[in-house]
């Protein structure tokens, strides 16, 4: 019989993987990435452009090829993508508007968080937790 352990929610850490919390934020920041290509109908060959990539590289990242790519490059990548949607008139991407489902599901979050009213993070708090393993699961009552 084959016996299954149930993981974490970072593949990384339960695979030993060093740097596993940076990898796993990394991989968040790709999905989003490919998300916002993918639902603003964005060709690669234009993403790649944007981004100042060759469609190769670009390919190459998303397929998980970002070891050595900075978190700070991901985020920004991921903001000129998502400036040239808008840019574009995309009505997908207005400024009140999350582009992804991931981003819809944060969105309903950090609302329920101010309406109990707890403190926001920002972005480098957000993160430092992240990095330091910090961030504690709740229950997920937005999963069906």
């Amino acid at each position: 019989m084959i016996e299954i352990e149930r993981g974490s929610a970072n593949v990384y850490a339960d695979l030993e993987i060093g740097n596993a919390e940076e990898m796993h934020v990394k991989a968040g920041l790709v999905r989003a990435t490919a998300d916002t290509i993918e639902q603003t109908g964005m060709t690669l060959a234009h993403a790649a452009n944007i981004l100042g990539l060759s469609d190769p590289e670009l390919s190459e990242l998303l397929r998980g090829l970002f070891r050595d790519i900075s978190e700070e490059t991901l985020i920004e990548n991921l903001n000129r993508l998502t400036q040239d949607a808008r840019d574009q008139g995309d009505e997908r991407t207005s400024q009140s508007a999350p582009l992804t489902e991931a981003g819809r599901m944060l969105r309903v979050r950090r609302q329920r968080a101010i309406d109990q009213g707890m403190p926001l993070q920002s972005v480098d708090a957000i993160l430092a937790e992240v990095r330091e393993g910090r961030v504690e699961v709740g229950d997920d009552q937005d999963r069906h």
